[in-house]
């Protein structure tokens, strides 16, 4: 553990809204003191919250010399700590002043939760559709967020310059339940374009996700996209998984703009191309996911192509795409992938799995887009 690891973990108590917590299921004992999570002081529209946060620095501490903030998300089994652990060795990895870089792994609670410090934050269901991973609003009725207004919080604390006067770029990064969180946090939020204004990158890093937004009801068929079918899956245009039905944070947008603003938003796709296993037990296998192709791999790649059929050449889509060989549905070694470092941290390594890099000209479509006309 590096002494900026290890002055990490000795959090400060004494502004009295970020103390230090320990968590469960580590032992006392060993080599490597265990990761740690923050409660930190967040709000919005004069509700205020805490909210436990993994973070290499002490959150109530000097951020005066911050270039880079990393967002690592969890994913289905909220192990907050263990992403957390995984961008510690990254960060690491990556070779960049650890001293400018600013690595959060946000730890979304749920009732059953053993946690500790989980008392009076806000919970969200841990499964199901309205769950934390699709933005659903919080179950106890103290609070009744979305989970995505923690970050847009976040976002809010990052464009504070008296705190973050040097801050030049800011990722998101989930892999599985977490990309799906990520992604959908980066179609449906409010505060990018905000953010951006003050001269601070926003970026967004969706790994191996089950499922997609989807902005029209089609879907793919062969190599082009076509109109899917109500009778053969009644819910397959419902939100999480296309416009239907949108949960209240999403509400107010039209589609063809949340397209349109999404497009301009910087999105790195990342694919691993050993995660094709249709029967994988993490898989979503509703109907609305099993619309958008057999496994990880084939909708991911079949959302790559939906964006540049969607766009066609009436937009620019600020994209990224890769596809990390032999790579399955690992975290770690997507993140820690040759491609994984260089989004996250901005600096090329020759460690890790190699990449493919897949990003093509958003002109590239299989037909006419419905989108075009009303976008040129």
């Amino acid at each position: 553990m590096t002494p900026l690891q290890k002055n990490a973990f000795r959090f400060l108590a004494a502004s009295g809204w970020i103390i230090s917590l320990s968590i469960a299921g580590f032992s006392a004992q060993g080599a490597t003191e265990p990761p740690k999570a923050q409660r930190a002081h967040l709000s919005h529209d004069g509700t205020s919250y805490d909210f436990l946060i993994y973070a290499n620095f002490n959150l109530a501490g000097d951020f005066s010399n911050i270039e880079n903030v990393v967002v690592l998300q969890h994913g289905v089994t909220r192990s907050g700590d263990t992403t957390y652990a995984v961008g510690m060795t990254l960060l690491s990895t990556s070779g960049v002043d650890e001293s400018k870089t600013l690595v959060l792994a946000p730890q979304f609670s749920a009732p059953e939760d053993t946690l500790q410090g989980k008392r009076n934050i806000p919970l969200w269901n841990s499964d199901g559709l309205s769950n934390w991973a699709a933005g659903a609003t919080s179950v106890d009725r103290k609070y009744q967020m979305s989970s995505m207004q923690v970050y847009d919080d976040l976002l809010r604390q990052f464009r504070d310059r008296s705190r973050f006067p040097l801050l030049k770029r800011v990722t998101f990064a989930g892999h599985s339940a977490g990309a799906q969180f990520v992604h959908r946090y980066a179609v449906l939020n409010n505060d990018d374009e905000s953010t951006r204004a003050y001269g601070i990158d926003v970026r967004y890093i969706v790994a191996n996700p089950s499922s997609y937004l989807y902005f029209t009801n089609e879907r793919p068929f062969g190599d082009s996209f076509l109109p899917f079918s109500y009778s053969v899956c009644a819910e397959f245009n419902d939100y999480k998984y296309g416009m239907q039905n949108m949960i209240p944070y999403g509400v107010g947008y039209s589609s063809m703009n949340l397209f349109g603003r999404h497009a301009a938003r910087q999105v790195t796709y990342m694919l691993g191309t050993a995660d094709n296993d249709p029967n994988h037990p993490e898989l979503d296998t509703r109907c609305a996911a099993e619309a958008q192709g057999p496994n990880r791999l084939d909708r991911g790649r079949a959302y790559v192509s939906y964006e540049r059929y969607l766009a066609n050449q009436a937009l620019t889509l600020m994209r990224r795409v890769y596809e990390v060989i032999d790579v399955d549905h690992s975290q770690s070694r997507m993140f820690g992938s040759q491609c994984g470092i260089q989004e996250l941290f901005s600096t090329k390594v020759t460690s890790g799995a190699n990449c493919v890099d897949k990003s093509l000209s958003s002109n590239t479509s299989f037909s006419t887009s419905p989108f075009a006309a009303g976008l040129k």
